[in-house]
């Protein structure tokens, strides 16, 4: 909840369509305007608000570990990232039945465990099916 709150008043604040943000710090130059700057890496940070620890898709240096972290009222998230010279697809669906994700791939994996899988890099496109609870 707190996420969404905080994600749905980022949205509100002048500049969210762009995906940067107005910051004054600082003593002011020139009175009567206002001592403002532009926060660019906003982009960085929601990327990797989204990709690293909602989709959970965490690259490393010989494997991918992916540990889906779904926000409440999420049901399902489908899409694709490019990995490296191939493309990871994915597709989460919420299982409220599941106590522990549950994946499909097409690649050997490496671990797994109650809500997470590692994979090792593939010369080809990878597929991800993942049945993941309710948080």
């Amino acid at each position: 909840e707190k996420v969404w709150k905080i994600l749905n008043w980022m949205n509100s604040i002048p500049g969210a369509i762009s995906g940067s943000w107005f910051e004054t710090y600082g003593p002011r130059i020139s009175p009567p305007y206002a001592q403002v700057g532009i926060t660019p890496w906003t982009w960085g940070e929601l990327i990797m608000l989204m990709v690293n620890h909602i989709l959970g898709i965490q690259p490393q240096e010989k494997n991918i570990r992916i540990k889906p972290r779904l926000l409440p009222g999420l049901k399902e998230v489908v899409g694709s990232l490019p990995i490296r010279k191939n493309r990871l697809f994915f597709k989460y669906i919420v299982d409220q039945k599941k106590s522990k994700a549950a994946f499909n791939v097409n690649v050997p994996f490496l671990e797994s465990g109650e809500s997470e899988i590692l994979i090792p890099y593939s010369n080809d496109d990878i597929f991800i099916e993942a049945f993941v609870p309710q948080n």
